[in-house]
């Protein structure tokens, strides 16, 4: 088998959750590609399955090595991009931008939001150029993927920088295109549910409201669809924690408390109270 091939096969068993042997494979893609130079050559870069390899051991809750590898992905992308004169749309510009993204995830979840937040920034500005200077329409998932780096660019905003006109201006940016590109996904309702929270802060309570309830609208909609106990946890904590929440704040205790019941489903699975 080829390089390309190994790689093929470590990112389907990556998908069925197969780790252990997915690393298997993308280690014999790197030794061919290592013993036979063709790191430039072969269909998918070395950089590819680095970056493989390192959402392995991301999975895996080895984050150092996820660093590691990721970092090694990263670097080969920007020498790739260097060699191609610096062609920001050029496929090495793409993997470099992942790999900023898949960078400020692992040390997210190491704790240092600070670096995080620097490679968050980089993954959009690098997606950005790569926009500017490509005349494709961007597909739906790269701008899905778009809108998550902006939420985590505003939550960190939020939460680490106390930046609310920041973090406001990041999650209405993710708002507008899951709108467009997923209007009734999880994701356009956490981005509902993230400016109202900016909002709130802001003493926004009308704004705020009318943001909880859209999201609402949406994971009932959720709901109805899948028949999920976990999606129906989800809507009963979009109920008490947020709008009853805001309502308590605007001096509606009778509304508030009406947010806090005992949840219950129709034969729809609409929930009622």
């Amino acid at each position: 088998l080829c390089a390309t091939s190994y790689n093929s096969i470590g990112s389907l068993l990556t998908r069925t959750g197969d780790l252990d042997g997915s690393l298997q494979q993308f280690e014999k893609a790197v030794a061919i590609r290592n013993r036979m130079d063709m790191s430039r050559g072969d269909s998918i870069p070395l950089e590819a399955t680095y970056s493989n390899i390192g959402v392995v051991f991301h999975q895996q809750g080895d984050l150092d090595n996820a660093i590691q590898y990721r970092m090694k992905a990263l670097i080969l992308a920007r020498e790739t991009q260097q060699e191609e004169e610096n062609d920001s749309s050029s496929s090495a510009s793409g993997v470099a931008g992942v790999s900023y993204h898949n960078i400020a995830s692992v040390l997210q979840d190491q704790g240092d939001l600070t670096g995080a937040l620097e490679f968050f920034q980089k993954a959009l500005s690098t997606r950005n150029e790569r926009r500017l200077l490509s005349d494709d329409v961007m597909p739906p998932v790269e701008e899905a993927e778009a809108a998550t780096l902006h939420n985590s660019i505003g939550w960190i905003m939020k939460e680490v920088d106390d930046d609310i006109d920041g973090a406001l201006k990041h999650f209405e940016i993710a708002l507008s295109i899951n709108k467009r590109v997923s209007p009734c996904s999880l994701a356009a309702a956490t981005s509902f549910n993230n400016v109202a929270s900016v909002l709130h802060e802001m003493s926004d309570l009308d704004g705020a409201l009318t943001h909880l309830r859209r999201a609402l609208a949406i994971r009932e909609q959720i709901l109805v669809a899948s028949r999920k106990e976990e999606d129906a946890m989800t809507l009963a904590k979009s109920y008490d924690n947020n709008i009853g929440t805001v309502l308590k704040d605007q001096n509606d205790s009778v509304g508030a408390l009406s947010f806090v019941r005992p949840w219950r489903y129709n034969r729809n699975w609409r929930l009622i109270h």
